[in-house]
């Protein structure tokens, strides 16, 4: 099956595209453009797709003549792209619901078969962020669609070069104590980006979820306060926990969100953690018969990636800029 991957130079993107290549699949990778603002980055990216064996093409998702080039004479089309925080050009809209449409769009101009979305747990019109929201919209352009359609909405994925976790290490290390947002009761069910992976391949090659919306979790439901425990416990930092008022972390994150280029809190991402369901993980055994990855076990991959100062695990890329 020949199948355009887009995103596929992120976290998750590079483990889907070398889980599809193990698979057999030949892999056309969407790449941006020469003109990206971290042009060695991307030289890199691109580089390491290529070792994996992947196609590239060069192209900018928000233009859908770029999408119409790229999808022609592919099998599927399976999306990965979706952002955490706005920096215009790019905002929620125009990342998830507008290219999510112009790439089912050329999807069906193509003449693919099927088309994977990955969206986000929680996601809904009635979600308190515009993130949960606008990938629901998105979900709605693929439902409408002639194609053979499946939605993946994983919950927070964790692994080597991971965001999320490395985010908590980093309060951990913080001198004296480490701030929690809030009571730090958020439930999470961390899955392995490993475990995502396949899932991602599985679901491509089972025509049983066609049509689906499946509901992404690793095996185990934590609090952010027993997951900040965790990693401190891993990490040897057991320093006492700091609950941060909300009112204090949305006055911060207005701050951020006005004067820094690279906000460490946003407000929508507040308004995230009050959007997050508790889902259950038995479901996932109708369409993935492995046993996922234990929190931990991520955990511990992330550690070590951070140790060799690896950014994006999955295709070997360091935090070094040329």
């Amino acid at each position: 099956m020949e199948v355009l991957l887009t995103g596929a130079t992120g976290f998750v993107g590079g483990h889907v595209a070398a889980a599809l290549r193990e698979e057999g699949h030949t892999v056309r990778a969407l790449v941006r453009p020469a003109s990206y603002k971290v042009p060695a980055q991307r030289r890199r990216e691109v580089d390491a797709l290529s070792r994996l064996g992947c196609a590239t093409v060069v192209g900018d998702a928000t233009e859908p003549a770029d999408l119409d080039r790229a999808a022609r004479g592919v099998d599927a089309v399976v999306n990965l792209i979706g952002i955490l925080i706005e920096r215009p050009p790019i905002s929620f809209d125009v990342a998830h619901i507008e290219v999510t449409a112009n790439l089912v769009r050329a999807a069906e101009i193509a003449g693919a078969r099927r088309f994977v979305q990955m969206s986000g747990i929680g996601a809904s019109p009635e979600a308190p962020s515009r993130y949960h929201q606008t990938k629901a919209a998105g979900e709605a352009a693929v439902r409408a669609s002639k194609l053979d359609w499946t939605i993946v909405r994983p919950s927070v994925i964790v692994g080597a070069g991971d965001g999320f976790t490395n985010g908590i290490v980093d309060l951990v290390e913080t001198p004296l104590v480490t701030p929690v947002p809030g009571d730090g009761r958020t439930p999470l069910q961390p899955v392995a980006v490993r475990d995502v992976a396949r899932a991602f391949v599985a679901t491509l090659q089972d025509d049983r979820t066609v049509g689906q919306t499946i509901d992404l979790v690793g095996p185990q439901t934590f609090t952010f306060r027993q997951v900040v425990q965790i990693v401190g416990a891993a990490t040897g930092n057991n320093q006492p926990i700091f609950p941060v008022p909300k009112v204090f972390l949305h006055a911060v994150a207005y701050f951020a969100e006005a004067f820094a280029t690279n906000p460490v809190v946003t407000s929508d991402q507040l308004r995230m953690m009050n959007g997050i369901p508790i889902v259950d993980h038995a479901p996932l055994r109708t369409f993935f018969d492995w046993e996922f990855t234990a929190f931990e076990v991520a955990l511990q991959e992330t550690l070590a990636a951070r140790r060799a100062g690896l950014r994006n695990a999955s295709l070997g890329q360091d935090e070094r800029e040329e």
